[in-house]
């Protein structure tokens, strides 16, 4: 683990993600030690020489408790990205510009917005005014490349203590540099636009402007609000808080971003005194075979966490391959943990075999479901039926398609189709709640509709008398400890989102099962 952060995607990200197959101390150093003091009511900032600086627990944290509330120091629109609001992200098509810097905004209502402060300053200066020529989804308004990086360096000037802790994140210099082509890239579309067309050159040095290039590159967090979702817009921004907590593939804390931006961090499950606090940069849904290489790319270290040290991923076997050899069918896996390492060898009869193998076969079975359409069952289960007989029944990739397979099952089912899509939906959650235990936005949304699934089916049972009476009220006693824990996993969650909603409704299916077990309890008195 490290401290070297960019933030992965909110869930909802992931979500799509998973779908097709699917982040002024010397500027060549290491961050060191805070030199303020960066501690709450139950963390602490430690530093610690290899891993940088880290949150450690100073006391027993419990399950869903509160860690740290952050709010953004800066946030900006993507560096790449269409026109945007300066103020709020929404799309806008130019109608509407600043009166004082002729930037787009979606109207006098963001004007006086505290966000767009920073570049308005810059860009109302210039005689002759920069102007957004492209609009529109699918465009690119390269003016707006230094936006996010001009809020930043704001701070310096304007609020010296979020400029302090910011200054304490890593930027990556070294490894940034031998990315050869974004350094040009980044150098000619915003050190230059910066200091030669915006005139600052006689206020931030270039080396300033690549270390906030490199801050917001290692430590931005994807912002999209469901208003944003629904436009197609996004943006970024640096907690500095959040920003201290290291990344662990089974991290025992998540986080939530309310509509006002503000961000809550709780315990996943509990945490003693004395152990870091650790959250996830990247999707839990991708095996060790793609999500170690990303983590590696995106952040610049490798981790190494539990399951990323586990060549069978504590026992799941989420990236295995399918041994081949004729009456074998074991499991296929990387000879050591190295991310070098290209051999692979059945567990059962020592075959081996080259990993780009595996590799190449998960490859072709992503770019069937790309070509699947949501409701395409028969072909869901026709592409299950054929890379079953090549990667491990437990594959991520086998289960996210099999996940998708329960998904599209709508409308008039029959009974074997429920009782089928309940097993996709329980093989799916039993896998992956050994490498990503706790309480979670995930496993509450998969809990819902499994409890619900459940219950449904065992009505049908109890009607026709294939339940008995014990059985049917030991069904309704396991799906309230369900349902207790989906409340546990989504109450949290921002108001009037799908997940709070569905916290919402596990409270009354609670209160109704409860109603239920009286109701029986007083007939059989």
């Amino acid at each position: 683990m490290t401290n070297s952060n960019r933030k992965a995607n909110s869930e909802s990200d992931q979500d799509k993600d998973e779908r097709k197959g699917g982040s002024e101390s010397p500027p060549a150093e290491e961050a060191e030690a805070p030199s303020v003091a960066v501690a709450g009511d139950n963390w602490a900032v430690e530093y610690k020489e290899g891993l940088g600086n880290h949150v450690m627990a100073t006391r027993d944290i419990e399950p869903n408790e509160v860690i740290i509330i952050d709010r953004p120091a800066v946030l900006g629109p993507n560096y790449e990205t269409e026109a945007v609001c300066l103020e709020c992200l929404s799309r806008v098509d130019g109608s509407y510009l600043c009166p004082e810097c002729e930037l787009p905004l979606c109207g006098q209502q963001c004007g006086a917005g505290p966000w767009h402060r920073p570049e308005c300053s810059v860009f109302s200066r210039l005689e002759k005014k920069v102007r957004v020529r492209n609009f529109g989804r699918g465009t690119v308004a390269l003016e707006y490349g230094c936006i996010a990086v001009i809020r930043l360096l704001w701070l310096r000037d304007n609020d010296p203590d979020e400029w302090d802790k910011v200054q304490l994140l890593m930027d990556h210099e070294e490894e940034r540099r031998r990315e050869t082509e974004y350094w040009a890239m980044f150098q000619r579309n915003v050190v230059d636009f910066m200091r030669k067309m915006l005139g600052l050159a006689d206020t931030y040095s270039e080396q300033e402007i690549h270390r906030a290039i490199g801050i917001l590159r290692t430590n931005a967090f994807q912002v999209e609000h469901p208003y944003l979702a629904a436009q197609g817009t996004s943006g970024k921004a640096i907690y500095p808080t959040f920003s201290f907590l290291s990344h662990s593939c089974m991290a025992n804390a998540r986080y939530n971003v309310d509509p006002d931006n503000k961000m809550t961090i709780r315990a996943s499950w509990g945490i003693k005194k004395g152990e870091e606090i650790t959250i996830q940069y990247i999707s839990f849904l991708f095996g060790n075979s793609r999500r170690r290489e990303d983590i590696k790319s995106c952040w610049f270290f490798e981790c190494g966490c539990p399951r990323c040290s586990s060549i069978s991923e504590l026992g799941t076997n989420l990236s295995a391959g399918l041994c081949q050899k004729p009456g074998c069918q074991g499991p296929v896996l990387p000879v050591d943990p190295g991310l070098s390492c290209d051999q692979w060898r059945c567990g059962e009869c020592g075959l081996e075999v080259a990993g780009e193998q595996v590799l190449e076969t998960v490859r072709e079975l992503e770019t069937e479901m790309m070509d699947t359409m949501e409701t395409e069952t028969d072909k869901y289960r026709a592409i299950i039926d054929k890379y079953s007989q090549l990667l491990h029944p437990n594959h991520y990739q086998l289960l996210l398609c099999k996940r998708y397979l329960a998904g599209s099952m709508r409308g008039q089912m029959s009974l074997e189709m429920v009782a089928e899509r309940l097993a996709l939906m329980t093989n799916f959650i039993t896998v992956f709640e050994i490498v990503a235990p706790g309480l979670s936005k995930w496993r509450g949304k998969m809990l819902f509709q499994i409890s619900k699934t459940r219950m449904f089916l065992s009505d049908i049972k109890h009607s026709r008398n294939e339940l008995d009476q014990v059985g049917f009220t030991k069904e309704i006693q396991n799906n309230i400890a369900s349902m207790e824990e989906v409340v546990a996993c989504l109450e949290h969650e921002p108001a009037d989102t799908n997940e709070w909603r569905m916290a919402q409704a596990a409270r009354v299916s609670l209160a109704q099962a409860r109603d239920v077990i009286t109701m029986i309890s007083a007939l059989g008195s």
